[in-house]
């Protein structure tokens, strides 16, 4: 059986997989690179957020009839779904005894349900980790886009995923099994890197990040292979154009808005970076944003798929 469950809270590009190979250089620690499967089961009696060939609709109001009529709780629905996604784990187990293994679960967007995760998993520790914002914008756009704009691909992480992190840590952060770090203080400070396992109730040993290797297809490969120890890494303080200048100022007037001064300074964020004046970038930004923006109020994807999908019936 799992005697501890524990939960990274972060978006993409925080550092939280090199804060997951951490925790694995611990003693009887399990964990995948990421499943997304808990994600997908917390949401399913959501009635925003999911597209689906059924009418999502109908299902939340015939699954909520359904708990009326057995006098069952969400928050009892919540529960059974998380135990279930961990007796997962479990099967492997099932014939060894006195096993006590320590689950480690990361996967980005449980930060959309990270208030559903801390109200109804039990024996869990939670982790929220941190990262100045600007780092995070400039790391998507150099990882996955080369150094272009591509941050309207990852508007629900920045903006509904951000607000959720924050609002669910500033309600539960006096509870004994809710920790926060920025990743600014994980890479540079091995005393705070060792008081989060102790608060955690984890037996710190030698560190080697490489000790076991993650499994599965999905996370983050770059910092898999480019990062071998726990270092600060070397960063350009610059944000690419004039035009990601004013975005980015406009997103730290929102995350103070929602309450993102309780974490970092929203009003000193942005003032060690300067912004560059390449002419080229300027006008990819351009028409990048330009794409963004009709990317974010069509969404061809969801067009595309749907026409995917009746390729039968339009012959």
């Amino acid at each position: 059986m799992f005697t501890k469950r524990i939960f990274i809270f972060s978006l993409p590009r925080s550092g939280s997989t090199l804060l997951q190979r951490y925790i694995m250089s611990c003693e009887n620690i399990e964990t995948t690179s990421e499943t997304w499967l808990l994600l997908s089961l917390l949401y399913s009696i959501e009635v925003d957020g999911i597209k689906a060939e059924y009418n999502q609709r109908k299902l939340t109001e015939a699954v909520e009839d359904f708990f009326r009529y057995k006098k069952i709780e969400k928050k009892q629905y919540y529960e059974s779904i998380i135990d279930f996604y961990f007796k997962l784990y479990n099967t492997q187990y099932i014939s060894e005894e006195n096993c006590s293994k320590i689950i480690v679960e990361k996967t980005p967007r449980l930060s959309l349900v990270s208030d559903k995760l801390i109200e109804c998993s039990k024996n869990s520790h939670f982790v929220f980790l941190w990262r100045n914002p600007v780092d995070i914008i400039n790391s998507m756009c150099e990882t996955w886009a080369k150094g272009n704009w591509n941050i309207f691909h990852y508007y629900i992480d920045l903006y509904k995923s951000q607000k959720n992190n924050v609002e669910t840590y500033l309600k539960y952060k006096n509870r004994s099994n809710v920790h926060s770090i920025k990743y600014e203080d994980f890479v540079s400070d091995e005393n705070l890197r060792e008081k989060l396992l102790d608060d955690i109730g984890l037996e710190y040993s030698e560190l080697n990040i490489n000790k076991a290797p993650l499994f599965g297809k999905m996370g983050d490969k770059t910092g898999i292979q480019k990062y071998k120890s726990i270092s600060s890494p070397k960063k350009e303080n610059k944000i690419g154009s004039i035009l990601r200048y004013f975005w980015i100022k406009r997103y730290i007037r929102y995350l103070k808005e929602i309450g993102f001064d309780d974490i970092y300074d929203t009003g000193e964020i942005i003032k060690s970076y300067k912004i560059s004046w390449r002419i080229d970038v300027l006008i990819k930004d351009v028409f990048s944003f330009s794409y963004g923006y009709i990317y974010l109020a069509t969404e061809p994807r969801v067009y595309l798929e749907k026409l995917k999908g009746r390729k039968g019936i339009l012959g």
